[in-house]
């Protein structure tokens, strides 16, 4: 165990971004590899649709040659493509491991600093169950913010220039839907942090009598 991760000069974050700056900080580098590589992945997986309208252009203007060229690059692209979701995928699961065992580190190092009264009002397993629920939190929200949230902004940044391009209306129809969107799933985030808060401390009071009993 490193001493970084268990020095007791370093007081726990009160907020999960606060936490995953700290716990991430050592690991940045992969962090932002990952960030950049989904960041061009997702442009270039939504800029692929463009080819079909450069092939209808070359159709309808009767060039077949360009037409055919387009449509040999077509595959490339796409070949390009998930190439570089691989890429990404090998990125955010070393960040995403790297995470999650500085995590496990540094509250196993800081809770061993607490005195004996600590240990004896609290069931072993539910203090187990804590530090596991935290890092393996980060297990399912680093994939979730690269290849569902960054991924689906970039999608829709990339969409809007191609709408604006062509119509500069259908944009803002586009704009406004998005921001329902985000509107009412803040609404429903709000009930969910609720829920998924009562839920862990129901479920780490559980496993941490199932375990102390088996003990």
């Amino acid at each position: 165990m490193s001493k970084k991760a268990t020095s007791i000069d370093v007081d726990v974050p009160r907020t999960p971004w606060r936490f995953f700056r700290l716990v991430s900080k050592p690991h940045r580098g992969w962090l932002w590899f990952s960030i950049i590589v989904i960041i061009i992945t997702a442009t270039l997986s939504t800029s692929t649709s463009y080819f079909f309208k450069l092939i209808i252009d070359a159709v309808e203007a009767g060039d077949g040659s360009l037409a055919m060229k387009f449509g040999l690059l077509y595959p490339a692209a796409i070949l390009g493509t998930q190439l570089l979701y691989r890429l990404s995928g090998y990125a955010g699961m070393r960040i995403t491991t790297r995470v999650s065992k500085q995590t496990t580190d540094f509250l196993l190092g800081y809770i061993l600093h607490h005195n004996n009264d600590y240990f004896a009002n609290r069931f072993a397993g539910s203090i187990t169950n804590k530090i596991r629920n935290v890092s393996g939190a980060f297990d399912s929200i680093i994939p979730d913010f690269l290849w569902s949230q960054l991924d689906a902004l970039v999608s829709f940044i990339v969409t809007f220039l191609f709408i604006a391009f062509v119509d500069i209306k259908a944009a803002l129809v586009f704009i406004f839907l998005l921001l329902v969107l985000a509107l009412v799933n803040k609404i429903m985030a709000k009930q969910k942090m609720i829920l998924s808060k009562e839920n862990a401390e129901i479920g780490t009071k559980l496993q941490g009598g199932i375990s102390d009993v088996i003990s």
